[in-house]
């Protein structure tokens, strides 16, 4: 799923306005025919279909948070596929004996490699670990530096 899909193809999205514009007119007939009644005999029939309207707009509104939760999750795992991926085709930062050049810029709280996903297109400034570490840094916990 890229960024701008859909969380739901247009059918359905559809088919949902429609059950809660069909729940909404039922809770709205339902009350103001109970309320034209005084008989309580006679207001349990439209008390009934302005439940039957609630549940209906009460089931779209599941639905679609639903749809929102899977498409967050589906989203998710594709930003975790590409950190996976990153993690897997950078070098390690430190080389052995040599302290490793990592990247950060100012306000932030952690420094990365300079591959991290967590600052491209950032006005970030090359420099070593140590320097980063008395500045308050801490290491990303994505890149791992």
């Amino acid at each position: 799923m890229t960024p701008s899909a859909p969380m739901l193809p247009v059918r359905a999205v559809r088919c949902c306005l429609a059950l809660a514009a069909l729940g909404w007119l039922a809770m709205a007939v339902g009350w103001y025919q109970a309320a034209g009644r005084l008989r309580v005999e006679d207001q349990v029939a439209w008390a009934v279909l302005s439940v039957a309207g609630t549940t209906a707009v009460g089931l779209v509104t599941v639905l679609l948070v639903l749809a929102g939760r899977r498409a967050v999750e589906h989203r998710l795992q594709g930003v975790l596929d590409a950190v996976a991926e990153d993690l897997k085709s950078t070098a390690p930062a430190v080389a052995s004996g040599t302290a490793a050049v990592v990247v950060a810029a100012d306000g932030m709280a952690r420094y990365h490699r300079p591959s991290c996903r967590l600052v491209h297109g950032k006005p970030v400034r090359p420099s070593e670990r140590p320097a980063h570490e008395a500045a308050g840094r801490r290491p990303c916990g994505v890149c791992r530096p």
